[in-house]
């Protein structure tokens, strides 16, 4: 093997070899890099969603918010967007991703029609009574 070896490279000439070598190592390199790449989960964000990225940073944008305080809730309330959970307490102004805001100004607007549905519905049972 080492005489096949020797007569390879005195055919060839060392440079010749090591100059094959680069670029099996090159090849090999570039072969691993798109293996790992295809490997990697893709992000959920963009992929999932389709968001752009201009709509991912703004999403992200920090904006003042205020909960409004109301009689029999919790001071404190957990708001969740894509399985981060942020903390608020309410009455008081924060700055949050808007994300959270958004979220937050559509529970508040479901509150308010549930309760609103609640007493339309309890004046309705008082006059059939």
């Amino acid at each position: 093997m080492d005489e096949n070896k020797t007569a390879v490279t005195e055919a060839l000439g060392a440079e010749v070899i090591e100059q094959i070598k680069a670029e099996l190592r090159e090849e090999l390199k570039a072969e691993m890099v798109a293996e790992v790449a295809a490997s990697q989960p893709k992000s959920r964000k963009t992929k999932v969603s389709g968001e752009t990225k201009a709509q991912i940073e703004r999403s992200n944008e920090k904006v003042p918010y205020m909960l409004p305080i109301i009689d029999g809730e919790p001071e404190e309330v957990n708001v969740t967007v894509n399985g981060k959970t942020l903390q608020i307490l309410r009455g008081e102004q924060v700055m949050i991703p808007r994300m959270y805001a958004e979220v937050l100004d559509n529970q508040v607007a479901q509150a308010r029609f549930f309760r609103k549905f609640q007493k339309e519905m309890q004046n309705q049972v008082t006059e059939i009574d």
